[in-house]
């Protein structure tokens, strides 16, 4: 009878997390299909530059034109740091077409998701009632802060900060339950966040 309801209190939690995690995501996605709307984001003008934003761009469509080296990059690859970024706006142009609008959508999205994870991380420490401030708080400081400054250009800390809090949250559970599988999950994690933003080196130091 224990484990019938243990299984059962934890389906309900996992359907609850679902829930809220397309809730954040929603939170953030829905003003920027309507801003996608108001306004023409250009994939001729994102081109031109010198700026990250405009070399991510540039890679992700040689990616998809020219296969996977970024033949456009003579010698070794330096600049912008977030190398595994370029395949992830790469994926977004291929499933969506090069039209950036489709790839800030996803990030506001991305944007969402990482929210209801750095809650999840921290929920079990907290009273329900501080939970639900401190979610609240995270809405209120990823719109004033990441949304407004970094969804709409394409920049690594985008894919990041989603790469980051995951490992986080499954480094918490390793903690709990340490097994090789969670360690494999975990270090992968790390290794991905690196590559996408490569000055978090600190955190395997």
């Amino acid at each position: 009878m224990r484990s019938i309801l243990i299984k059962y209190l934890s389906n309900n939690r996992i359907i609850t997390d679902v829930v809220l995690i397309l809730l954040c995501a929603l939170i953030f996605l829905l003003p920027s299909l309507y801003k996608i709307n108001l306004h023409d984001f250009s994939i001729d003008q994102l081109i031109v530059g010198i700026d990250d934003w405009n070399r991510y761009a540039r890679h992700a469509i040689d990616i998809n034109e020219n296969g996977l080296l970024i033949s456009n990059d003579s010698g070794n690859y330096l600049i912008p740091a977030g190398f595994l970024y370029n395949y992830f706006i790469a994926l977004c142009f291929e499933l969506f077409g090069e039209n950036p609008a489709f790839v800030y959508c996803m990030q506001s999205a991305l944007l969402g998701t990482t929210i209801a994870l750095s809650y999840f991380i921290f929920r079990d420490f907290l009273k329900p009632k501080t939970g639900w401030l401190f979610l609240i708080a995270l809405i209120v400081l990823g719109y004033l802060d990441i949304y407004l400054n970094y969804s709409f250009r394409l920049l690594s800390e985008n894919l990041a900060i989603f790469t980051i809090m995951l490992f986080f949250l499954f480094l918490k559970k390793m903690i709990f339950f340490n097994t090789n599988r969670l360690q494999v999950l975990t270090g992968t994690l790390l290794g991905i966040s690196q590559l996408t933003r490569p000055n978090i080196i600190l955190f395997s130091s």
